[in-house]
């Protein structure tokens, strides 16, 4: 479990997103990407982008801010 949505897409091979009760699941998120994985790939940037989409639709106290999504689709490599 994270809240971490890089990391979600990173280490699952499936994100089931909650949302605050009652609603419960509101999606499940396969992640398709081959490994081992790279942080940096379309594939990943996609999954990220498709996560905070579902995200968006939540109440704002479960997004993350816009600085912090723009962050995490960077195309830096360490």
């Amino acid at each position: 479990m994270t809240h971490n949505v890089e990391e979600a897409v990173y280490l699952a091979d499936r994100v089931v997103v909650l949302a605050p009760p009652p609603d419960g699941i509101v999606a499940d998120v396969p992640i398709a990407i081959p490994r081992p994985r790279d942080r940096y790939s379309s594939e990943m940037r996609e999954a990220i982008m498709a996560l905070l989409a579902v995200l968006s639709g939540l109440p704002c106290c479960v997004l993350p801010s816009r600085k912090t999504a723009e962050a995490a689709m960077a195309p830096t490599e360490p």
